[in-house]
């Protein structure tokens, strides 16, 4: 077996001590590094925070919004009954109105008929207050 001599001994150990004093200032990087990795991670959790926030406040925006939009829901079907009722009503008001017309064009030609008669009753009125008058005269 070979010797080891002092010198090779020497040798070994500057060269491990290159490599720990390699590794420490690797180690120091990644602690660095590490160090800013938890910065992010921890601005990240804000980050999720924030969003679960903003997201629990649209939840509570859709909710609103359903509960609107089912009231509005129920004002439109009062109103499409409102608008029913309403034509029931006119086709009512629009009869009674047909009616009234027939009842006045009635009435219209009763008063004709009237007139006629009572023109006929003046006539004889008039036919005998002349007979009177020639009976009285002879």
């Amino acid at each position: 077996m070979a010797e080891v001599t002092n010198e090779m001994l020497l040798t070994a150990i500057k060269e491990l001590s290159g490599e720990v004093l390699s590794m420490k200032a690797e180690m120091k990087e990644m602690k660095t590094d590490i160090a800013g990795l938890k910065q992010d991670v921890a601005g990240l959790k804000e980050d999720v925070a924030g969003l679960k926030q903003d997201v629990a406040g649209l939840k509570q925006d859709v909710a609103s919004l359903k509960s609107e939009m089912a009231e509005v829901k129920q004002d439109i079907a009062g109103l499409k009954q409102d608008v029913a009722s309403l034509k029931s009503e006119m086709a009512e008001v629009k009869q009674d109105i047909a009616d009234m017309k027939k009842d006045i064009s009635s009435l219209d030609s009763n008063y004709g008929r009237l007139d006629d008669k009572m023109d006929v009753l003046f006539e004889d009125i008039f036919n005998v207050k002349a007979d009177i008058r020639r009976l009285k005269k002879a």
